[in-house]
């Protein structure tokens, strides 16, 4: 009586439990491609590393100003005290027309000046500095383009992790469920069998607590489902309530033969994060060009106007000027050296940037290829697993009715087919799984790669 109350119990708990998640939100069909594009729209990571591209087109823009002129207009209004002014230049005076001259000096009261100064300079040659700023710009934009495209795919993974926990709690769920539904049954004949005394009331009981385990299988497997459904609807932008179902058709994808070589090829071919590497060579080569044009001036073009008022003193007004400037730094010559060493052990690192990450790349590959190999090896043997419980199964389920095998048998037989249903269902979304994570390594993001 005790068992069959508590079975009561576990039972109306999962009905509730059933209730409830068909009632925590609206259901949605989310097929993996559909997750990872909402996926890659909503990551906050992906919004930083737009910031981070717009701050990079701004540098762009910035290094094509350097080529711009310069233009500048400057105006002062000054007020004096009294001071001595001695004007000791000739004088020409006019009388009656003659053209007679006389030095002259005098005292003159100025209190006030106004001055004003427009000029533009248009750079011509800057030793290289402005071309190479602009080329060194221009491949740190594409850098940082392609850790964007580097982060979309490590977010399509993580998107395809969450995808693949739902479809995994779910399949857990339909086999402890199709399990539960045959316990139930032999719950209900051994209690017949029981009351008729055709077996003992330990056969019965030994069933009912295999049931009941199987009960507490399938509220595990509920929480994780659950669980795995809001991590996932948080990853694509949705409310945690929504009550998401995943594609039954995901982990029967075909799975194309590839040679470990074929997949090496493909990542140094796709990954992003190596060809960011390879513009911030560049980058570094161009900036040891810049480094050394400090050694060499910088000449422009220059023009403006300039005008001063003096009141009772000087008046200049029209007075324009233009030409060429030319100006050389010759602290240069001592803090150039240090520039050009300075960049020339950042194209190091970069180099070296480079070549660790190509080697972490081939032993990435490798151990992802074999995972997926063996994933799918894994598939075969549980199948043919699972062929040989359900023979056992059969068998045993013979002799318990002849009287040839005991319910222990029994029980155990039907034990082992479960773990090798959930171990068939396990290793066909880990090897799926296995293959996403094998694309994402080559640097593809699996958003087409699957019609589910």
């Amino acid at each position: 009586m005790t068992l069959n109350f508590r079975n009561s119990l576990v039972a109306g708990a999962l009905a509730l439990c059933s209730l409830t998640a068909q009632a925590a939100g609206e259901g949605r069909m989310l097929s993996l491609p559909e997750a990872i594009r909402l996926g890659i729209q909503n990551s906050s990571k992906l919004a930083l590393d737009s910031a981070r591209l717009i701050q990079a087109q701004v540098q762009y823009e910035t290094a094509k100003e350097a080529a711009l002129p310069e233009a500048s207009v400057s105006a002062q209004q000054l007020f004096l005290n009294q001071p001595t002014v001695n004007l000791k230049v000739p004088l020409q005076q006019g009388s009656g027309g003659g053209s007679d001259t006389a030095a002259k000096t005098g005292s003159v009261e100025v209190n006030r000046a106004f001055m004003a100064n427009a000029s533009i300079s248009m750079p011509l040659y800057a030793g290289g500095k402005i071309r190479y700023g602009k080329e060194s710009a221009r491949l740190l934009r594409e850098a940082a383009r392609l850790a964007t495209q580097n982060d979309r795919a490590s977010v399509a993974y993580t998107v395809t992790q969450a995808y693949n926990n739902v479809y995994k709690a779910s399949q857990a769920m339909a086999v402890i469920e199709e399990n539960l539904r045959s316990a139930r049954q032999r719950d209900s004949t051994f209690s017949r069998l029981e009351d008729n005394g055709v077996i003992p009331r330990n056969d019965r009981l030994k069933a009912a607590l295999q049931t009941s385990n199987t009960e507490l299988q399938l509220l595990e497997a509920e929480s994780n489902y659950a669980i795995a459904k809001s991590t996932l609807a948080l990853l694509v932008g949705l409310p945690e309530n929504t009550a998401l179902e995943v594609n039954k058709a995901y982990a029967t994808i075909q799975i194309p033969d590839g040679s470990y070589e074929a997949y090496l090829q493909q990542a140094i071919d796709n990954r992003a994060d190596l060809k960011a590497l390879g513009y911030q060579r560049e980058a570094a080569l161009v900036g040891i060009k810049s480094a050394k044009a400090g050694y060499l001036p910088t000449i422009a073009a220059t023009a403006g106007y300039f005008y001063v008022d003096v009141p009772n003193f000087l008046n200049v007004s029209n007075a324009l000027n233009g030409g060429l400037a030319l100006k050389y730094n010759l602290s240069s010559i001592w803090k150039t050296k240090n520039a050009i060493h300075q960049a020339q052990a950042q194209q190091l690192e970069v180099e070296a940037n480079r070549s660790n990450l190509t080697d972490a790349i081939r032993l990435q590959i490798n151990q992802d290829y074999q995972s997926q190999q063996l994933a799918q090896r894994k598939i075969s043997v549980y199948q043919k697993a699972q062929q040989q419980a359900e023979e056992n199964a059969r068998i045993v389920k013979n002799k318990y009715d002849n009287g040839l095998a005991t319910v222990t048998d029994l029980l155990e037989a039907d034990a082992a087919l479960l773990n090798t249903k959930l171990n068939v269902s396990y290793a066909q979304s880990d090897a799926a799984l296995a293959y996403y994570r094998l694309l994402q390594t080559t640097g593809v993001v699996p958003v087409e790669t699957t019609s589910n």
